[in-house]
């Protein structure tokens, strides 16, 4: 008598009841099955022998080691889904369902970059339309200062804060140009005309007639005796060697130098030294080094702008 039954994949087996609970590999599915043990067999009338088809079935040969088992057979765990791939699956099905949608994300794509290069142009259209109708800064105007006692006189910038006074009884003349962090100082000094005597007394005691460095005459001479006076109000402070340079008051000689004051601000600026038969005159312009570029002009103009007064 044979055993019939089917895999839980759907294959049919019919194997020898002799095979009853030993186990077996489904070729279709591959899982491990035990062979049922075999049922009655109802009585089969002629009727419905004809009319009822026997299922095809498969005949199975069992490995040598395989053992008896009389317990039931597993059913099959429902296969593993990937949800990522089936989800991704699904867009995809969904997007070649309603192609309308790739094209409405293809143009709102296509909008957001026209707008953003249409953008960008008309940003650069309208930048330059403003530089090219701006016009260039107007330059600096001067209006000349003289102090009380006509000591000396310079060009003082136009709109800039202008102070001064002294030159009369013992006290040396002084004046301030300021435009904020920008100043430009121009101070007297009653000792130093004496120390300038001095200093042209020994510029050449033997009378010969050779050529002095810069450094040794008078002027030269003086205004490295005024550097460590100065630069004892700064921190930090370098100086680049200076230069004689004519201007309307004659000659004198001017440095170019950097230093911090304050809470550690950085400065740059000129200091100048001037002699005279009566003072002895120290100017210093500064104002902060990111805008040396903007002042140094103005500086320039009115250093070489200073006379006698008379």
């Amino acid at each position: 008598m044979s055993i019939k039954f089917r895999c839980t994949c759907g294959k049919a087996y019919k194997v020898s009841e002799a095979n009853a609970g030993r186990k077996m590999v489904c070729k279709g599915c591959k899982k491990t099955l035990r062979v049922p043990e075999a049922a009655p067999v109802p009585a089969v009338t002629k009727s419905s022998s004809r009319n009822t088809a026997a299922p095809k079935s498969e005949e199975f040969e069992f490995d040598d080691d395989s053992a008896r088992d009389t317990r039931p057979v597993a059913a099959a765990p429902p296969p593993l889904v990937n949800v990522k791939r089936k989800r991704r699956r699904s867009e995809e099905s969904d997007q070649r369902r309603d192609p309308s949608k790739s094209r409405k994300t293809l143009i709102l794509v296509a909008l957001v970059l026209f707008g953003l290069i249409g953008g960008g142009g008309v940003g650069y259209v309208v930048m330059s339309a403003a530089t090219a109708t701006k016009a260039p800064p107007e330059p600096q105007k001067y209006v000349q200062y003289k102090s009380q006692e006509g000591h000396f006189s310079a060009d003082a910038p136009d709109g800039w804060k202008t102070d001064g006074a002294g030159g009369t009884g013992g006290v040396p003349p002084w004046a301030r140009f300021e435009d904020g962090t920008a100043t430009i100082s121009i101070k007297g000094n009653p000792a130093g005309s004496v120390v300038s005597d001095m200093f042209g007394a020994s510029q050449n005691p033997g009378g010969l007639d050779e050529e002095i460095p810069e450094e040794l005459t008078p002027i030269g001479k003086m205004h490295e005796f005024q550097k460590e006076r100065i630069a004892v109000d700064y921190s930090d402070y370098e100086e680049q060697p200076g230069k004689n340079v004519k201007i309307p008051w004659g000659e004198v000689r001017i440095s170019e130098f950097t230093a911090s004051e304050g809470f550690g601000s950085s400065i740059r600026g000129y200091r100048m030294t001037m002699t005279s038969v009566q003072w002895q005159i120290n100017v210093v312009a500064k104002c902060p080094k990111r805008k040396w570029e903007e002042y140094q002009p103005i500086f320039d103009h009115v250093l070489h702008s200073i006379d006698n007064g008379y």
